[in-house]
């Protein structure tokens, strides 16, 4: 992926930190970007088996998913869509069925991610699912009823 793909889908990132933390123009330029830019790029880089599919509109970037496994399973690492398509043409729908199309299965038994407290619109659409919480912001399905949940034609999120 070219280095200015991942700066932007970086700024979707920090737009939707803004946005749910509730922060001015002025907070938001006094958070340390280039540190974090540079830390999440070096995770990306450094772990085994880490992958991102990038979305697009009208050539546009809009969102994108990343995961990567561990032993617990699979990690859906981030999730994130541009404020203005959240909630259109099943975007989540469509992101996570690219991951159950190009995930390894054998390592994937459960399927688990962490949801900021704050973030209640992330939370429902997940839990919509079948996520549930198994600990604090972690939140976990077995990787069956996830695909059962997906793939049902009638359910939108």
């Amino acid at each position: 992926m070219p280095p200015e793909t991942y700066k932007k889908i970086y700024k979707i990132i920090i737009e939707n930190y803004a946005i749910r933390e509730k922060l001015s123009k002025d907070e938001l330029k006094k958070v340390n970007t280039i540190t974090a830019y540079n830390n999440w790029t070096n995770m990306i880089f450094t772990t085994k088996d880490y992958f991102i599919a990038v979305f697009y509109e009208n050539k546009k970037i809009i969102g994108f998913i990343s995961f990567m496994y561990d032993k617990k399973g699979l990690c859906l690492s981030e999730v994130q869509i541009k404020k203005e398509y959240q909630s259109a043409n099943n975007n989540l729908k469509k992101m996570i069925n690219v991951v159950l199309d190009n995930c390894n299965k054998e390592k994937s038994k459960n399927v688990y991610l962490t949801i900021n407290p704050r973030n209640e619109k992330s939370k429902n659409a997940l839990t919509h699912i079948g996520f549930y919480n198994a600990e604090g912001k972690n939140y976990k399905i077995s990787y069956n009823d996830f695909e059962k949940r997906v793939t049902m034609n009638n359910v939108k999120y």
